[in-house]
Order: C-alpha cells, then sequence, then structure tokens
C-alpha cells in the first residue's frame, strides 16, 4: 500500500473511533438532545449551543486524527520496508552460506592456505548473517514499541475528546446559569461522572454522591 493510501486509512480508523458508537462525542450529543427535550429548550437556543459546540469538537479531534495517522502511517511504512529488506538480505545470505559449504564439501582444495581462506570466507559470512539476524531481532522490538506508542496515542486521543466534552459541557452548565436558568443536578452529575471516568485508573478517589446545590 502506498503512502497516501494508507494514511488515508489510519485517518479514517482514527476518526472513526473518535466519533464512533459510545464514544463520549455521541454520548454528549446524545445527553444534550435529552435535555434539549426534557426541558423544551427553544430549536433556536438548541441551534446556537450546537453551533458552537461541534465545530470546538470536531475540529479538535480531526486535527489529532490526522497529525497521528500521518506519524503511524509513516512509522508503518518505514519498520515495513526496512525489515523487509533485512529479510531479504538474511535470505541471500543463507544461500550464500549454503553455497559456500556445497563447494567446500564437493571441492578438494589443494592446500591448507586454501582451505583456511574458505574457512574464514564461511566465518566472516556466519558472523554477517548473525548480525543482521540481531538487527531483525532488534527491529521487532522496535515495532513492538511502536505498536505500544501507538495504543498510548489512541487512549490520549480519547482523553482528549472526553476533556473537550466536559469543556463545553462545563460552559454549556456556566452558561445557563449565568442566564438564569436552573441547571437540573442530573446535569451536573454527568459532568463529574466524566471526570470521575477519565482519572479513577490513574488515583484512588471516591465518587461523588452529592450534586445538590443550595444559597448561602
Amino acid at each position: 500500500m502506498d503512502f497516501k493510501n494508507a494514511y488515508l486509512e489510519r485517518t479514517k480508523e482514527l476518526l472513526k473511533l473518535s466519533i464512533g458508537a459510545d464514544t463520549p462525542y455521541q454520548e454528549t450529543l446524545k445527553y444534550l438532545d435529552d435535555c434539549f427535550e426534557k426541558y423544551e429548550i427553544p430549536n433556536q437556543h438548541r441551534i446556537n449551543v450546537l453551533s458552537q459546540m461541534l465545530p470546538l469538537i470536531t475540529t479538535q479531534f480531526t486535527i489529532t486524527a490526522m497529525q497521528t495517522g500521518l506519524e503511524l502511517t509513516q512509522q508503518d511504512l518505514s519498520f515495513e520496508l526496512s525489515l523487509k529488506n533485512l529479510e531479504k538480505q538474511a535470505a541471500a545470505m543463507d544461500a550464500n552460506i549454503e553455497g559456500i559449504k556445497e563447494q567446500t564439501r564437493n571441492t578438494k582444495l589443494k592446500n591448507n592456505e586454501l582451505e583456511a581462506q574458505a574457512a574464514d570466507k564461511l566465518e566472516n559470512l556466519k558472523e554477517q548473517n548473525n548480525l543482521l539476524r540481531a538487527q531483525i531481532a532488534k527491529l521487532a522490538k522496535e515495532q513492538a514499541l511502536a505498536e505500544s506508542q501507538q495504543r498510548a496515542v489512541d487512549r490520549q486521543v480519547i482523553d482528549n475528546r472526553i476533556i473537550k466534552s466536559m469543556s463545553v459541557l462545563g460552559n454549556f452548565i456556566a452558561e445557563n446559569q449565568a442566564g438564569g436558568m436552573v441547571v437540573p443536578s442530573d446535569m451536573t452529575k454527568y459532568l463529574f461522572n466524566m471526570v470521575h471516568a477519565l482519572i479513577k485508573n490513574d488515583i484512588t478517589i471516591d465518587e461523588n454522591k452529592n450534586f445538590t446545590m443550595t444559597k448561602k
């Protein structure tokens, strides 16, 4: 696969992960739709909220997906090409060694000097072959590291989407409160649940149970 097609496939995969089913993006849209219906938010206000929110979310994860897709495509093609070249060299070296072995078995060397030269050449080829195999093993480890880094990048993309969704929802709550609307505790709970989901694997902390706010 050429670079362009590989890059497009990578970017499509990342974008699907960003907006697919059960993602924070879809859950946030569904939650907002439910709230709009439940509290009978006027259509014009819905349009204003969505027109401000959607470009912020989609622009950020689209840029991230494109940058990440470019990096991963470069890594994939570079590792694949290097590995294939080294494998071809190793195969050619194996064939060369076997040829020398066969020639040595079928040829009667006239003197010890020629025998020593052939043995030295064979030993050098073996050392070169061992070096190539070591390089292949190293490249395989680097490939595993690259895959681990990819998983970390994928995790970061997800976290960035959650953080962006939290920011949008937090601003939405604050704007409605500032406008004199009573924000339901379920909406605040949803925001804090997103925060807890983001950090629960990194630190041990009890989930907040009380979301009722009163005046002083």
